[in-house]
């Protein structure tokens, strides 16, 4: 029977501290969503905010040029709920109330700054989506760049969510001031890695079979290095296996980040970090005793349109 407030458009946007992304959705009459359109935006919100300083001005005017055009997007796409929301680098950022509201005044988004922990819980529900009804158990992780989140799960609810910080931003900019980096310098990113994981990544035992997922920008982009590593292993959920990190990691610990983009042909912005980030990726599979991984798309936005479903009624929440 069709929902009474349906059809409806839904846009959420996830703005990173590496990148701005949004995807937007229609909800048709059965209440089945259709994806309409997704945009990202390399703008690095969190460049020097982990050190302890504030958003660049630069990055400010960037930031809000992009959420005028979320606005004008969304616009024409006759979006009829959008949903905006901010993580780790604004969080810390001593002027990111100042963004918040330069957003609400130049476009009437309101941006909320998440807590880490329910950043965590709507990465677990957007990137795990229907998974947890499959049975199991199920361990997650999002790499990405001020933080990465770890969540274990089991069906029908998230039971343990853990935030680090840790992300391929907040690394990069502590340990890798240029590139390529002295062997010092990676032992030493690594060290605090393993310290990081020692401290805040004590998991639970999980009896039977467990499957590795992950998502968000590193992983992403690691795997699509795949099918250059070894053509022919990618597809849409491409298995990542702790070689493919560790062939990365060895290449690109010898490059400056053009040699890094001309090989990997990488976008330069993440060609600057994915050394940071394939050293957590591969801290974070050692640490919990992980051979491989499983890419999957999904991650806040996805999460924040599976939250508005509860409130439509149209999906259960978790733990129901």
């Amino acid at each position: 029977m069709p929902h009474p407030a349906l059809p409806r458009r839904f846009l959420g946007v996830d703005a990173g501290s590496n990148t701005i992304k949004y995807r937007a959705w229609e909800i048709n009459a059965g209440g089945e969503c259709e994806l309409l359109a997704e945009q990202r935006f390399p703008v690095r919100l969190g460049e020097g905010v982990f050190g302890g300083g504030s958003i660049a001005p630069a990055k400010i005017e960037a930031a809000l040029r992009v959420f005028e055009q979320i606005r004008a997007d969304a616009d024409r796409l006759g979006i009829d709920e959008l949903r905006a929301v901010t993580t780790s680098a604004m969080r810390e950022a001593p002027n990111g109330a100042e963004l918040v509201e330069a957003v609400m005044r130049r476009t009437g988004i309101a941006l909320a700054v998440l807590p880490a922990l329910e950043e965590a819980r709507l990465i677990g529900l957007g990137a795990m989506g229907d998974r947890l009804e499959e049975g199991g158990a199920w361990l997650m992780l999002d790499i990405g760049g001020g933080s990465s989140e770890v969540i274990l799960a089991r069906r029908p609810d998230l039971f343990e969510i853990r935030s680090l910080r840790l992300g391929a931003v907040r690394l990069t900019e502590r340990f890798f001031p240029a590139l390529p980096p002295t062997p010092d310098q990676i032992e030493a990113a690594r060290a605090f890695i393993d310290e990081t994981l020692a401290a805040g990544l004590n998991l639970p035992a999980v009896e039977g079979p467990l499957q590795t997922i992950g998502s968000a920008g590193t992983i992403t982009a690691l795997a699509g290095l795949i099918e250059q590593i070894e053509p022919g292993v990618g597809g849409e959920e491409p298995l990542i296996e702790r070689r493919h990190v560790e062939h990365v990691i060895a290449e690109a610990a010898r490059l400056d980040a053009e040699g890094i983009h001309r090989l990997f042909k990488l976008e330069p912005q993440r060609s600057e970090i994915i050394l940071a980030g394939a050293l957590i990726l591969d801290g974070l599979l050692r640490r919990l005793g992980q051979q491989r991984l499983r890419l999957v798309r999904g991650g806040v936005s996805d999460g924040l349109l599976r939250l508005y479903l509860e409130e439509l009624g149209l999906r259960r929440p978790p733990g129901d």
